[in-house]
């Protein structure tokens, strides 16, 4: 019988089994064997049932329905080719996340085309499309029709608005007034790409990718990429915006477009957008990001990469005159402590312009301070080292007094929790996957997972708003802890053409000549203290100079340290390297070097104490800097004169102000994080969606007779015109007279969900 008759064990019946006895026998009837086998077979309906999987795609389709919401993305969803329209794209796609199946497209059609009929009923829909009509129709979509309508069907469930304005979902301020934050950050898909081999006997080869560029991928691994721009709502963990681009995309029309969709989001869901945050990296805290915020009155919160603000003489003067606090919750692990410098401007680089060649004006923005005491790196990951401390910028413009330094830099590390949801997505929804190598067939797939995302949690959220509804935000004081030792500034670089105003341009190179020789003095000092016994221990003839401190090859050639390398759980290791022009018609150089290359250098590595590795690696990196600064500075010198007045006011980007402590008043009130916990709305409603039992009963599918005809009467037809969106929609419509029925056992728990009440008793599914 059919696999698909028979769904438990339970539906089958004693009467539809039958044994039958295979004897083989020769010509002069000798048994040979004989065999017998279970054949089952059942004339019974086929049961009107759907597999468990389909329960959570039934009830999200139902929402939809029911609310009016499927007929939208009918009219609104707009793919220009012949066959499925967007709609039907749609339902498949919705489906297909929704089922929360570890499998690819071709898999889940081979699960789903049992029932397939039934799903697309639900939905209006004659028939789901298979994996290729899909994977036609995605390569048909079109950025200009899809990215208008992309955030109009992220907020398309029902109760999207009713989560965004519940005070769960806000951050308060010291003065208790609650606030939206928006997080926005991107978030890459690679793939690596094989050797293709070639030959005049081959094909030219074409890869699939070819719309996918490289780029930086963080800690993924891949050749090529595509990069999506996502905007979410931190409070709720709901998607307001999304985008994909090639490699790394954008960045910068990434980003404005962000703060327009926020702004929209805030005048479609009335919310204040004078209360409202676009909180992001640092790759965003830049002056044009910071221009698209303030030109669209939008708050903002960023971190900054201007480390050269640090040896600015006005804001070293803020930091000395500063008090340091403690930023909550870092006690864990390592501390941090901030400050604040106060409002400073800042200025584009030379070469920033705007899209129409305009330049941009500088920006009014608040700085903050963090700092840490040093693991023992060198070079830091984020942020720049000064002698034991770690220094990290932010920039703002909300108020001091509603957030004061520390609970500043406290919610911005809050965004972290937007790092946490794209591993969630990609577990849940497996949106980390390449559906379409056509770019905005991606997005338009993306956009239908991340829909399913936030009808799951308004889903949840409804389920449990009885719950919600005598909620009160808990409100405490305010404790701050200050941190009494003062940074020694000492320590801080003299303060550079980007932060002061160093009068006429010629004594800028004789000040970097002699930071340079004093810093290469300070490193011959440290080198002379060296024991290199250990390293010309195997190297007969070598030496070290007596007053340079450095290695001396047995050709007499020096060797100049290049930098300390720190590897974990080992010793640092300090190398040298030989100069270019000494090594290359050396006679000694094949006893030294084994590389057959002929520009190998000779290099040695020797192990360090750690006090000695952390001297030299901040000289080394001291002396590499000044190097590049001088010569660059040498040659802007030799190439172009600028008058006075203008370079005045170049070295004059930053001004510090308003700085004194009575305007940075904080308010009596601790500062609270959202209460509202996404996940657990989002597995409310699964858990829910687990209990039920769909049955969708169809109509008797009809004989379809053919209707080509020799006669072409109709004038669009002779023309072959375009359809319209409508006629297009229209092709796989369901006809009204065959409309589903859907029956929901053990779902009354879901009523508030679907606004009917369900069905409470056990149907006949054989009747």
């Amino acid at each position: 019988m059919d696999r698909d008759a028979v769904e438990r064990p339970e539906d089958l019946h004693p009467d539809d089994f039958r044994c039958l006895r295979v004897e083989v026998s020769t010509s002069n009837g000798e048994k040979i064997m004989a065999c017998s086998r279970l054949v089952v077979t059942s004339n019974r309906p086929k049961s009107n049932r759907l597999p468990d999987w389909a329960r959570r795609v039934v009830v999200l389709l139902e929402m939809l329905r029911l609310s009016g919401a499927l007929d939208d993305v009918g009219k609104r969803l707009c793919i220009r080719r012949w066959g499925y329209c967007a709609l039907d794209i749609f339902v498949f796609l919705l489906a297909y996340f929704a089922s929360d199946q570890r499998q690819g497209l071709k898999k889940f059609w081979q699960q789903c085309r049992p029932v397939q009929r039934e799903i697309a009923a639900v939905a209006g829909r004659k028939s789901l499309p298979s994996p290729a009509s899909v994977s036609r129709a995605l390569d048909a979509v079109e950025s200009d029709l899809l990215r208008p309508v992309g955030p109009w069907l992220l907020r398309l469930p029902e109760g999207f608005s009713e989560v965004l304005h519940h005070p769960a979902v806000l951050t308060t301020d010291t003065h208790g007034v609650g606030w939206h934050f928006f997080d926005f950050d991107h978030t890459a898909t690679t793939q690596r790409q094989r050797a293709l081999p070639g030959g005049s006997e081959r094909p030219k080869p074409r890869r699939r990718a070819k719309e996918l560029a490289p780029g930086y991928s963080g800690r993924k691994r891949g050749d090529v990429q595509l990069t999506r721009a996502t905007l979410q709502h931190s409070g709720s963990g709901l998607y307001v915006g999304a985008r994909i681009g090639a490699g790394n995309g954008d960045s910068r029309a990434d980003f404005e477009d962000a703060v327009r969709t926020t702004v929209e989001t805030c005048a479609e869901e009335n919310l204040p957008l004078e209360q409202a945050v676009l909180r992001s990296d640092g790759a965003f805290g830049n002056v044009p990001c910071i221009t698209a915020c303030q030109e669209q009155g939008l708050r903002f919160i960023s971190r900054s990469s201007r480390y050269h603000l640090l040896h600015q003489g006005d804001v070293q003067a803020a930091l000395k005159r500063a008090l340091w606090y403690e930023v909550p919750r870092s006690t864990e692990g390592e501390s941090r402590y901030a400050a604040e410098a106060g409002w400073i401007w800042l200025a584009p680089g030379e070469q920033t312009r705007r899209a129409d060649g305009n330049s941009y004006e500088s920006v009014r923005v608040r700085l903050v301070v963090t700092r840490r005491r040093s693991n023992g790196d060198a070079r830091p990951r984020i942020g720049h080292r000064i002698g034991e401390w770690v220094y990290e910028l932010f920039v703002t413009d909300l108020d001091a007094s509603a957030w004061p330094a520390p609970e500043l830099v406290e919610s911005y590390y809050a965004r972290t929790a937007q790092e946490n949801r794209f591993h969630q997505e990609d577990r849940e929804l497996e949106l980390d996957r390449i559906f379409s190598y056509h770019l905005p067939g991606q997005e338009f797939a993306s956009l239908v997972g991340l829909l399913v995302w936030n009808m799951r949690l308004v889903a949840g959220f409804k389920l449990e708003q009885d719950k919600l509804a005598d909620f009160e935000r808990p409100s405490e004081p305010r404790e701050a802890r200050h941190f009494d030792e003062q940074p020694s500034f000492d320590q801080f670089e003299p303060v550079d053409s980007e932060g002061s105003d160093l009068g006429e341009d010629s004594q800028l190179v004789p000040n970097l000549e002699a930071e340079l020789a004093a810093t290469e003095e300070r490193l011959r000092t440290v080198l002379r203290t060296l024991d290199c016994s250990s390293a010309l221990r195997r190297r007969p003839g070598w030496t070290q100079n007596a007053e340079t401190g450095r290695l001396v090859c047995s050709a007499s050639h020096p060797l100049r340290p290049r930098g300390v390398e720190f590897r974990n759980h080992q010793r640092p290791t300090l190398q040298w390297v030989a100069d270019k022009t000494r090594c290359g018609g050396c006679a000694s150089r094949d006893a030294c070097i084994t590389a057959r290359s002929p520009g190998a250098l000779k290099r040695v590595m020797m192990s360090l104490d750690e006090e000695h590795a952390q001297k030299l690696s901040a000289l080394l990196d001291r002396e590499q800097r000044l190097k590049r600064r001088l010569e660059r500075e040498t040659r802007r010198k030799s190439t172009r004169v600028i008058p006075l007045t203008a370079r005045r006011a170049m070295h004059q980007r930053v001004v510090t102000f308003d700085t004194s402590e009575a305007a940075c008043s904080p308010g009596n009130l601790a500062v609270y994080p959202p209460m509202l916990a996404p996940a657990a709305a989002r597995q409310h409603f699964d858990h829910a969606c687990q209990e039920i039992e769909c049955h969708i009963v169809l109509s008797e599918p009809r004989q379809l007779t053919s209707v080509r005809t020799p006669l072409l009467v109709d004038r669009t037809r002779r023309r072959r015109e375009r359809l319209t969106w409508a006629q297009r929609r229209a092709r796989y419509a369901l006809p009204d007279n065959e409309q589903p029925e859907v029956r929901l056992l053990r779902a009354a728990h879901l009523s508030a969900l679907l606004g009917v009440e369900p069905e409470l008793k056990r149907l006949d599914v054989n009747a």
